[in-house]
């Protein structure tokens, strides 16, 4: 159970890493695809897109560190949550900025293969809550 738990974990760790850097390195990209979703000012936008990229980072670096991944697991569960309801809201609507779900700057139609991969991801963190 240790290895399919450090398994899991691993995976979802590089799944958050690689999404939240590659935000990073375009945050305005990441506030244009979130403008998409969510009619608010801008400026909320602005706000909450640092958020969104510090919390996929850490909950990449929870994830992999013992003592932090129930931690990471809850926060994971979490984004994907939101994800999904953003996915769902939106289904359907084709996203000029692209659904920012492993891509930036594409435009892109959200579809059933959009939410099926965030809740695979749910699904590998749920497990892996089961077997903490």
């Amino acid at each position: 159970m240790l290895v399919i738990s450090w398994l899991l974990a691993a995976v979802a760790a590089v799944m958050y890493l690689k999404s939240g850097l590659q935000k990073l390195r375009n945050p305005y990209a990441l506030q244009l695809v979130m403008s998409g979703y969510v009619s608010v000012p801008f400026r909320w936008i602005q706000t909450a897109a640092p958020i969104i990229i510090t919390s996929e980072i850490l909950t990449a670096v929870w994830l992999l560190v013992p003592f932090t991944r129930q931690v990471g697991v809850y926060a994971g569960i979490g984004l994907q949550l939101l994800f999904i309801i953003l996915l769902t809201k939106n289904f359907g609507k084709t996203m000029e900025y692209g659904c920012g779900c492993f891509g930036l700057n594409q435009p892109q139609t959200i579809e059933g293969k959009h939410l099926y991969v965030n809740g695979m991801i749910l699904t590998v963190l749920i497990l892996l809550a089961t077997l903490m």
